[in-house]
């Protein structure tokens, strides 16, 4: 699939070798985006079997970010790298540009406020972090206390406050607890600042993971302060995270490939709460 960067949506199947971009639960298994890695270049999807093409209307879009309506999966917001954010009402056959107030269209990250579904975050390069309370219709920027030319890699929102959320920065991990009204760092003992990605456990929120080029890091206590979580992933740069809606797998979408990893509950709150089922190649579900 040389020379165009499409979105894409595939059956629970995994790409060794490929960088991941954006991985996405679904309802049913696992759905993944692989993003292309830019015009001209082989992305790699042309080796995955089960894949169908979803996109073709937005042009020469790198797409680094993907969010479905809970309550209506044809109803999807696409983030661009050099075209901004479109909105698909029809499964992805036909998309149209959101791009009113976004004036940095470089968008490396979307998120959705799963109790709002008209409020969403957009996460740009040397733009900081936009908000829309409109499905995309109007945006804002809210960057009170993030770093000037904020590149923001990663979004992540508490799924049961939705006033907090986390950005994922060249300058590390930084929380707001008002919707985006201001920020502040929380970076006590992450080693590495720059955070590719971000995800909350939806069983117990307080509990936050970052991908950053040294691996991934967690913290159990809202973003206060992270130690290293490895099992036995090893060194990797990790550029996207996302767990499954029931909490049971963390997936970690590296230069390498997929890897994933298995909670087990009764020892979930602890530093080796889990054990790793598949790496490298994306488990098959």
């Amino acid at each position: 699939m040389a020379e165009q960067d499409d979105v894409v949506a595939s059956t629970p199947a995994g790409a060794a070798g490929e960088k991941i971009v954006n991985i996405i639960p679904a309802d049913a298994g696992w759905r993944a985006i692989y993003g292309g890695q830019g015009s001209g270049e082989e992305s790699g999807l042309s080796r995955v079997v089960a894949w169908a093409l979803v996109e073709d209307d937005a042009g020469d879009r790198h797409v680094v970010g993907l969010v479905i309506d809970p309550q209506n999966p044809a109803v999807l917001r696409a983030g661009t790298t050099l075209g901004g954010v479109y909105k698909s009402t029809d499964g992805g056959k036909t998309w149209a540009v959101l791009n009113s107030g976004l004036t940095n269209t470089d968008v490396l990250t979307l998120t959705l406020d799963p109790r709002e579904k008209d409020t969403l975050y957009a996460g740009t390069n040397e733009g900081g972090v936009f908000k829309t309370i409109d499905g995309g219709l109007h945006w804002k920027g809210v960057n009170v206390g993030l770093p000037r030319n904020a590149v923001i890699f990663a979004l992540a929102i508490d799924p049961k406050k939705t006033g907090v959320l986390f950005a994922g920065t060249q300058e590390g991990v930084f929380r707001t607890k008002s919707g985006g009204t201001s920020w502040a760092a929380v970076n006590i003992g992450l080693t590495d600042t720059n955070v590719f990605g971000l995800a909350i456990d939806p069983a117990n929120p307080e509990t936050l993971y970052a991908g950053t080029q040294r691996g991934v890091f967690r913290s159990s206590s809202s973003g206060s302060g992270w130690s290293e979580f490895d099992h036995g992933m090893g060194p990797s740069v990790v550029r996207t995270l996302a767990i499954e809606k029931e909490g049971r797998f963390l997936l970690a979408g590296t230069e390498q490939g997929v890897f994933d990893f298995q909670f087990v509950a009764a020892a979930r709150p602890s530093a080796d709460a889990g054990t790793p089922i598949s790496a490298g190649g994306g488990g098959t579900r």
